[in-house]
């Protein structure tokens, strides 16, 4: 009888341990300086959210300030400009608005997907390595988008966002449907 090898199936458990991927008790409970209450895995997923939110203000700021100063230089008073389409049509800069929704799309996923995984105790390694690289990519995105705009630029900064957040929820849910 000769002997056939089928094909391993491919499951994320597999794929884990071979990667020493693992869930946030032993990921985080062999580092001594992340195991003796100064900082815990819940902790390290806030630094991302932390920061993506002082990225919302900081654009906030900015487009407080370059809205105000382009009032006033054109003279235009606060009601001619009550609605976004009033406000497109009077002042010549919009990057900033533009860039504050971005900021209420896409990370509102973010966001959700976060206090899940805090909620769940499905806080790791992985989930904290892919927050940063969203956040990192989405500071991209709007440093792109506050200065120079380039589209295609900004593009790849947000497709690959995307992509980051989209295999954080694969994984979440995988994780969570095959309990």
């Amino acid at each position: 009888m000769v002997a056939v090898n089928k094909p391993n199936k491919f499951s994320f458990d597999s794929f884990a341990k071979a990667n020493k991927i693992t869930h946030s008790s032993t990921v985080f409970s062999n580092n001594p300086a992340l195991s003796h209450g100064r900082l815990n895995p819940v902790h390290t997923l806030l630094w991302p959210i932390f920061t993506l939110v002082l990225l919302t203000f900081l654009v906030w700021g900015t487009l407080f300030f370059e809205r105000r100063s382009q009032m006033l230089a054109l003279r235009i008073h606060p009601q001619r400009v009550a609605t976004s389409v009033q406000m497109a049509q009077m002042l010549p800069k919009t990057n900033a608005a533009d860039n504050f929704r971005n900021l209420f799309e896409l990370p509102v996923l973010f966001y959700a997907l976060c206090i899940l995984l805090m909620h769940t105790q499905q806080t790791s390694l992985f989930f904290v390595n892919c927050a940063w690289v969203f956040v990192t990519l989405r500071i991209v995105h709007s440093g792109i988008h506050l200065s120079y705009n380039r589209v295609m630029h900004r593009f790849y900064a947000y497709l690959l966002s995307s992509l980051t957040l989209w295999i954080m929820w694969g994984v979440f849910a995988y994780r969570m449907l095959s309990r």
